[in-house]
């Protein structure tokens, strides 16, 4: 006896022998697409005299800094040059004392009237008196462009 499992029924479909209908395939009826709209240009309406004024401020301000920096660095400048100054007179004030103190004013009087020197009440006195030329005045432009005139034309 045969296994139930080895039989099989195939059951294909067959239409036999029956005409098919055939389908006419309609060509479909042309979607209009909606026209693209050409985008509007946007147009940015400068006005020259309103950029030259803000490139005027720019500049203005760029000078400005500077300017300030440079301050700030003559300032600081100044401040180490009065410093520089105060220092040096302190030092000077240190030496002067150190050289009033390194001699004796009668001891080198003594000296100086041994070695020949003269008081000032002995001496005769001479007044020279030196007058600087005054400078010749420059013709002015008129008499140099009249004169360059007259040189042309004589």
């Amino acid at each position: 006896m045969a296994r139930q499992t080895d039989v099989r029924y195939v059951r294909f479909y067959t239409d036999g022998s029956v005409a098919r209908k055939m389908d006419i395939v309609r060509p479909a009826a042309k979607t209009t697409l909606p026209k693209k709209r050409k985008q509007k240009k946007i147009v940015l309406h400068v006005d020259p005299v309103a950029i030259l004024g803000t490139l005027a401020a720019v500049m203005m301000l760029v000078i400005m800094m500077v300017s300030l920096f440079m301050y700030v660095e003559e300032r600081n400048k100044a401040e180490a040059m009065e410093l520089r100054v105060a220092q040096m007179q302190a030092e000077n004030e240190k030496l002067q004392a150190e050289f009033d103190a390194g001699y004796d004013i009668e001891t080198v009087e003594k000296t100086a009237l041994a070695l020949g020197m003269v008081p000032e009440e002995q001496v005769t006195h001479v007044k020279l008196e030196v007058k600087q030329p005054t400078p010749e005045k420059e013709p002015s432009a008129w008499t140099q462009f009249v004169a360059m005139l007259a040189g042309l034309f004589a």
